[in-house]
């Protein structure tokens, strides 16, 4: 098994508020694909930091990626090489992490193309945090300055492999008063050699099966900084030396650097009780791209106690009960992977859904309305079919405006005539004038908020009547603006021929 080494530049003093160069091109072919592949997402420059870290021999790897064939696709880069360790945070002015409103992200994230074979690390995390450092956190060796990359992701404590290493000391090296969603595509099982050796055993918990060890890429979470009674660390001894595991909360077992983009959707429940206790959802793979193969969802939920994330600031500079929320992670000199993130909702900004169905108006109910169409089902060709895109508003600090809707219709569906139908009673008439081929494109006349949550776009017509049975497969549809962006999949059904003569 390899190891995962540690950055022993010297650090550490970040300028907060500067952005990294952008970036449109790599002589990785993994990265250029990664690129090239990229999703469409919110703009990073305007919205994140990404901190230079001043005095240090090694650079913050984060950088802005720029689609070289689209302008308007972004990505944040974490790393794209090995011996480096990356950080992101969004701009706390405007996307603090509130913890007494329910929150959510999302976003598309790019592991590298290694497999699972410990040839891929290190990985990513979400980090949630109240450091006294700010965007300067990140987490350090037994230097104190120095940051620490390999197993630590860039927000775990550096665990040494020395007699007297305990898990004080371990948490005291991670980010402080923080909460980490992991994305670990190496699985350390190494146990120390020497008191001198580089320390990689955190995943002993994620990775033996039956005596033997077998990577294991995953996702977990915990508090980094945290020791004590709810201690995140367990340091053992080994013969002379001493190993230090981690309790991986919440933990899911996935592919992760294979090449694909991942869709992951964090949902934060603040508490109702009074408590400081709310809940934290994260899920992986619950979208996904074409072509981007066979993608399990899992999903995952953890207690999220804000206490821990205490806020040191006492100059009042602060919104009470936030956070600054972004993304760490690192990489070896032997393992690395490109690490890239793009973003689609942001914490606190606006929180929105969007789904679609399709209706068989040929077919009615026994109250005489359209039945819906479940996915699989059978659709005779020439029958008349509404397709209804619903938008969802549920909750934010700022209007959801200038929504822009890709709407990609399914294959041998005609429309005719299309409204967008608003939860304030108001309604308008879709312009169909930029329908091409599947592909209709057009902006929404309203915005959505508190007042007016939720746009159902109505679109008529029939489906075609091939001349032998067709399935029909589910089509995305996207709905942009500049504080969100949400997609609706329509459902999968088989088209059957008719005999009858429609002409």
């Amino acid at each position: 098994m390899k190891m995962k080494h540690v950055l022993t530049g010297i650090v550490v003093a970040v300028a907060a508020g500067v952005l990294g160069g952008s970036v449109v091109g790599h002589a990785d072919a993994d990265y250029d694909h990664a690129v090239q592949t990229m999703p469409r997402g919110l703009p990073i420059e305007g919205n994140f930091h990404i901190p230079y870290f001043m005095n240090s021999v090694i650079p913050n790897s984060a950088e802005t990626v720029t689609s070289p064939s689209d302008s308007s696709r972004q990505a944040v880069q974490i790393t794209n090489d090995s011996n480096q360790v990356g950080s992101v945070w969004a701009d706390r002015n405007k996307y603090y992490f509130d913890f007494t409103k329910n929150q959510r992200a999302a976003m598309w994230m790019y592991f590298g193309n290694m497999g699972d074979y410990w040839k891929a690390g290190d990985g990513m995390a979400f980090v949630v945090q109240n450091d006294y450092r700010g965007e300067q956190a990140i987490a350090t060796t037994n230097f104190s300055t120095a940051p620490a990359v390999g197993q630590t992701l860039g927000v775990w404590g550096y665990a040494s492999s020395l007699p007297n290493e305990n898990e004080t000391n371990v948490a005291r090296r991670a980010i402080q008063n923080s909460w980490a969603l992991e994305f670990d595509t190496f699985t350390n099982m190494k146990s120390p050699e020497s008191a001198n050796a580089i320390p990689g055993s955190f995943d002993f918990q994620v990775g033996s099966q039956n005596g033997v060890d077998k990577p294991q890429p995953h996702i977990a979470s915990n508090y980094p900084g945290v020791s004590g009674k709810r201690a995140t660390y367990e340091t053992m001894n080994f013969e002379k030396d001493s190993y230090t595991m981690m309790t991986h909360n919440g933990l899911i077992k996935t592919p992760l650097s294979d090449g694909s983009w991942h869709h992951v959707t964090i949902d934060y429940k603040a508490p109702t009780d009074g408590t400081t206790v709310g809940s934290m959802t994260y899920t992986i793979n619950d979208k996904r791209l074409p072509g981007s193969g066979v993608q399990e969802k899992q999903s995952s939920t953890v207690d999220f106690n804000y206490s821990l994330l205490k806020d040191p600031d006492t100059t009042g500079t602060h919104i009470p009960n936030t956070g600054l929320w972004g993304f760490t992670g690192t990489t070896g000199n032997i393992n690395w992977e490109n690490n890239l993130v793009v973003f689609e909702q942001m914490p606190g900004l606006v929180d929105a859904n969007g789904s679609a169905k399709i209706y068989n108006r040929s077919h009615l109910d026994a109250s005489g309305k359209p039945t819906e169409i479940s996915a699989g089902q059978n659709v005779t060709g020439g029958d008349r079919l509404r397709l209804d895109y619903q938008l969802q508003y549920n909750t934010g600090r700022v209007d959801w405006d200038n929504i822009a809707a890709e709407i990609h219709l399914p294959d041998h569906v005609m429309v005719n005539a299309g409204t967008i139908t608003y939860a304030n009673g108001k309604t308008e008439t879709v312009d169909l004038s930029n329908l091409s081929g599947q592909d209709l494109s057009f902006k929404l006349g309203q915005l959505l908020n508190a007042e007016n949550r939720t746009a159902t776009i109505s679109l008529d017509g029939k489906a075609d009547n091939p001349a032998s049975d067709t399935p029909v497969t589910s089509q995305t549809s996207k709905f942009s603006g500049p504080n969100a962006i949400v997609t609706a999949d329509t459902p999968a059904f088989n088209l059957v021929h008719s005999n009858v003569d429609f002409n």
